[in-house]
């Protein structure tokens, strides 16, 4: 009924409530009339509140998107109308505001339908040329943008293949390709896509070098820019994190992770990966302290969220490896006015939620560790005998190597000597690979082998008796 009497308003020059509610079927005056209408004015005066121009609540770079294409889409409608007031101020206000997010796609078509608009039925011959020349610019853009993005897909399925220096060739010549372009243009975006596409590249092909070199130049190109553009540096800088991490540039990583954290909003989960990753990089660098008071705040916001717990395994993991520095005299907080880490809520929390069972291997490891402390071997053997069984269902090699060589440990019955003249082999070839994924290694594994080592006596062991060294 709403809808009926909207038609009627808008095809009679002179409405009158009576012919409205003869239109619409009902008594004038009555209730379904009244109701009518007061729905359709709510419906109005919704729409209109929706699509107003003026200020923005803040200047959140998705709520300037949002804003923009809300204009465009008005201003689509009502170009279908002879005689709009709206129409140019609102594509006006929408190329502005997608000039100063450089939101590409938005400027292009609001600067298209400007050209055409002012071209014929809002005839203003400055404006008209002003926005062909806009329109024709981010035609020219938004075309080499898109071919770098497609080159990028096309890098990425190499790289899956296995084909890493075709994909290093295709990359190297779309960039050389267009770099006249770029250097003439000097585009926000047509940075950053070139940006992402030589770190795409890197990234497949574990070029560490490359990824620090990208992301440190796209970071401070980024800062450069506009305060509203420093968001777009978030995949630059967790890549050039995980950079650190694998080239064991610890001290350098937490110093960059630690700035980049200052700039994240807390409680974001962007703040939450930052804290993880400068975990793992003081847990590696032996700045065990530091690692410790990011983890209790760490812990404190997934906790506190009712679905964050949910897959963060490296929080288990993180525990387990605190507990034993803290049992080993590693990590000291007795002094802290807080609670101290513990293997068994760990374990319990790793195995209460849906966590990958691969990093399991950790806590078998710790335990391993501990009972050999306590000159268990039996325990020992069997924990270590069945990961060297398992040792195929790890995903990296680095790590397979370590199982290995913790392997002989029972098997050379405990005799220090001859475990470490028989692991020596999977300890030369560990010591030239990283893992791929950093929640494999969480302090170094030479750490760890060194306390297995150390634990190790001048006499073979029989695991049938508690024989001490």
């Amino acid at each position: 009924m709403a809808l009926v009497l909207y038609e009627y308003l808008m095809n009679h020059t002179t409405p009158t409530p009576e012919r409205a509610a003869v239109a619409m079927g009902v008594r004038p005056g009555g209730a379904r009339y009244k109701r009518a209408a007061h729905f359709l004015k709510l419906a109005t005066i919704n729409a209109l509140t929706s699509v107003k121009t003026g200020q923005r609540s803040s200047n959140d770079p998705n709520e300037a998107a949002r804003y923009v294409w809300k204009l465009i889409a008005v201003a689509k409608r009502q170009s279908m109308v002879a005689k709009s007031n709206i129409v140019i101020p609102f594509l006006e206000e929408a190329f502005r505001i997608a000039e100063e997010y450089a939101l590409v796609d938005a400027a292009r078509i609001s600067s298209e339908l400007l050209n055409l608009l002012l071209a014929n039925r809002y005839y203003r011959p400055k404006s008209y040329r002003y926005y062909r020349e806009k329109a024709t610019y981010y035609r020219q853009l938004d075309y080499q943008i898109r071919h770098i993005r497609c080159a990028t897909q096309g890098v990425e399925a190499l790289l899956g293949e296995g084909r890493p220096a075709e994909a290093a060739a295709k990359a190297s010549q779309v960039l050389n390709g267009i770099a006249s372009y770029r250097q003439e243009v000097d585009n926000l975006r047509l940075h950053l896509s070139c940006y992402l596409l030589e770190l795409k590249t890197a990234l497949g092909r574990a070029d560490y070098a490359t990824i620090i070199r990208v992301g440190r130049e796209a970071i401070g190109f980024l800062q450069t820019q506009p305060a509203h553009h420093h968001y777009l540096s978030a995949p630059f800088e967790a890549s050039l994190g995980f950079a650190y991490l694998q080239t064991r540039q610890y001290e350098e990583g937490i110093d960059f992770a630690q700035r980049y954290l200052e700039s994240q909003e807390l409680g974001t989960l962007g703040y939450a990966k930052n804290a993880e990753l400068i975990i793992l990089l003081a847990l590696r660098a032996g700045q065990y302290r530091l690692a410790w008071r990011y983890f209790v705040s760490l812990e404190g916001y997934l906790v506190s969220e009712t679905s964050s717990m949910d897959g963060w395994a490296s929080l288990s993991v993180f525990e387990a490896y605190l507990w034993w520095l803290h049992e080993t005299g590693k990590l000291k907080i007795e002094a802290e006015k807080t609670r101290k880490p513990s293997f068994i809520r760990a374990k319990k929390r790793f195995d209460r939620h849906d966590t990958p069972e691969v990093y399991g291997f950790h806590f078998d490891v710790i335990q391993a560790l501990q009972e050999l402390a306590r000159r268990r071997f039996s325990s020992v053997k069997n924990r270590l005998e069945d990961l060297g069984a398992n040792v195929k269902n790890l995903p990296d090699r680095r790590v397979r190597q370590f199982i290995r060589a913790l392997s002989v440990i029972p098997a050379q019955a405990f005799h220090r000597v001859a475990v470490l003249r028989h692991a020596e082999k999977h300890l030369a070839r560990m010591e030239g690979l990283a893992v791929a994924d950093p929640l494999m290694e969480v302090v170094p594994l030479e750490m760890v082998w060194e306390a297995f080592a150390a634990e190790l006596g001048m006499k073979r062991i029989s695991t049938r008796s508690s024989t001490s060294r």
